[in-house]
């Protein structure tokens, strides 16, 4: 599913922490990630070829790079109203490297479980495209 010019990286992430059931109460040591990431970058149009092959490298590259910073920037750095996404392993900090999204935990805070739900209101057919991993080989 090609991103629709109006659905932003920020909202693509709400809606695939909420498809993924990554809610407030959802224990971060079962939160994965990448998980959310995949996601939002499949509906992006991104999860394929040389992006793909980045991602699951463990390697950055731009469009994954924007994604995950989208996320970091919703996280408890943010002001207290801006929290929408919280989260669990090494996330950086300046001058400091982050670990990839393969090794770190997020949930939706309670205000994004309610924004990412009034998203998905608006765009139900997110709901319908979950991101399937193709088998190696």
């Amino acid at each position: 599913m090609k991103e629709e010019s109006t659905v932003s990286a920020r909202d693509l992430l709400l809606m695939a922490a909420a498809v993924h059931d990554v809610g407030p109460r959802t224990d971060l040591k079962y939160a994965n990630t990448v998980e959310v990431m995949r996601q939002a970058l499949h509906w992006a149009g991104l999860l394929h070829g040389e992006i793909e092959e980045c991602f699951e490298g463990y390697d950055e590259c731009p469009p994954v790079t924007r994604f995950y910073e989208t996320l970091i920037s919703m996280m408890p750095q943010s002001k207290p109203a801006e929290i929408l996404f919280e989260g669990q392993g090494n996330w950086g900090g300046p001058g400091e490297p982050r670990a990839s999204a393969h090794f770190t935990s997020c949930r939706l805070t309670e205000h994004g479980w309610s924004i990412a739900n009034q998203l998905l209101e608006r765009h139900p057919h997110y709901r319908e495209d979950p991101y399937r991993k193709r088998p190696a080989g």
